[in-house]
């Protein structure tokens, strides 16, 4: 893997963000920007010719609906969101050419924003987080 795919890989990324019309493609190429900090040779796979974050955020979406068991609303977890997204660019982490929990949490915790394998800053309004309690 050369530095210049890494880095065009991270410009894609962030040009795709700006143009994105909907916030939820944007979270997703959070998503993306911190599993290439962790893996740079993914690089790749987000280079590849039609892959797109609005493909990716369409193939989460499309996941959702189909998961949904009748609810209005739907929740995907993180990391499921990440298994998703991660199938929609090809990266593969088994034999059967799907990114597992292990693959996954090889890369360490993954935030939406910040550097890739640090815990995430506590929210200065989040008196639950400064106070040590999860809910």
């Amino acid at each position: 893997m050369e530095n210049k795919d890494y880095q065009a890989a991270i410009d894609k990324l962030r040009d795709e963000m700006a143009a994105a019309k909907l916030p939820a493609v944007g979270a997703v190429g959070e998503i993306m920007t911190a599993l290439l900090q962790a893996a740079p040779d993914w690089a790749g796979a987000i280079l590849a010719n039609g892959k797109t974050l609005a493909g990716a955020y369409a193939a989460l979406e499309k996941y959702a609906r189909d998961n949904r068991n009748g609810n209005n609303c739907v929740f995907v977890p993180p990391e499921t969101a990440q298994k998703v997204i991660c199938r929609y660019y090809g990266i593969k982490g088994d034999e059967r050419g799907e990114t597992t929990s292990s693959d996954l949490a090889a890369l360490g915790h993954l935030p939406l924003k910040g550097k890739a394998g640090a815990a995430p800053e506590p929210d200065p309004f989040d008196l639950d987080a400064l106070m040590g309690v999860s809910l």
